[in-house]
């Protein structure tokens, strides 16, 4: 619980922010995060009886979830990439890095702003991806966001990080 925002997150955001849900809490719970109905749902992990989910590996790195995911590139072919997972992030996909060099971005692209964050304003490119692969889920023609490696993949502190996925994969 926040008792004052330092992080100016509400007015970035437009809406009051009260908190932020971290490690602690998805680490002690199963969580469901359902996006259309606005709803966050926790359990106890022992007593968790899921049956038709499947799932899906995530590393804890430095208390942050990571997962890896296989990506199909015009510009890197197929690539299996390390993501951490940020469900307050609006976006599809970003790809901040590859091997400590900015990420290929395909063609056609676009030049915007993506977004804002706590460092500030975030520049970059916008194009797609053709194909997005977690676990047994693929998932076509994807909006993907390329930071200024500058801004972004150069301030990382996790080697060999690639990228972040965002609320827009998540909620499917």
């Amino acid at each position: 619980v926040l008792k004052e925002d330092i992080f100016n997150l509400s007015s970035y955001l437009g809406l009051t922010i009260h908190g932020i849900l971290g490690n602690y809490f998805f680490d002690s719970f199963t969580v469901k995060v359902n996006y259309m109905n606005e709803k966050i749902t926790y359990i106890r992990s022992s007593r968790f009886k899921g049956s038709s989910w499947e799932k899906i590996e995530v590393t804890m790195i430095d208390q942050k979830p990571y997962l890896f995911a296989k990506i199909n590139s015009k510009v890197t072919g197929s690539l299996n990439t390390k993501l951490i997972i940020d469900c307050g992030a609006s976006h599809a996909l970003s790809l901040e890095s590859l091997n400590q060099h900015t990420f290929p971005v395909p063609e056609p692209y676009i030049d915007g702003n993506l977004g804002v964050g706590l460092n500030g304003t975030i520049q970059g490119k916008i194009s797609r991806i053709e194909e997005l692969q977690i676990g047994a889920f693929k998932i076509k023609n994807v909006l993907t966001s390329y930071p200024n490696y500058e801004d972004i993949g150069a301030k990382s502190t996790v080697i060999n990080r690639n990228g972040n996925l965002g609320a827009n994969i998540l909620n499917k």
